[in-house]
């Protein structure tokens, strides 16, 4: 029986992937002091689905299917300040921020 274009020894082939979602930042920065920098930035990222090609997954009705994996969209908030400066005879840079990432649809 000959194979058809969606199928490779009976596996169906994976599934179309799709790359729609930009990567994006948006910040802001604002400078207290000459020494002294306060900032904000969020960043979006996106990424692309795929499938395992090594692996099969047998379904419960018996059929057989590439292990595919979902695309995943991040987005994360960092708040940060910079000091460049001196204390007292030396000098001193500094840097602090905090940060937080959501993934959806991950994939573990």
């Amino acid at each position: 029986m000959p194979l058809d274009s969606h199928q490779l020894a009976g596996v169906p082939a994976p599934p179309i992937l799709s790359e729609r979602e930009p990567s994006w930042t948006l910040g802001l920065d604002y400078q207290v002091t000459p020494e002294f920098l306060l900032y904000i930035a969020q960043h979006g990222g996106f990424r692309v689905g795929g499938f395992n090609g090594g692996s099969t997954v047998q379904t419960s009705s018996g059929a057989t299917s590439i292990d595919s994996f979902k695309p995943e969209i991040a987005r994360d908030l960092e708040l940060g300040s910079k000091y460049a400066g001196r204390l007292g005879l030396f000098p001193v840079r500094v840097n602090a921020d905090v940060y937080e990432e959501r993934v959806r649809d991950v994939q573990r």
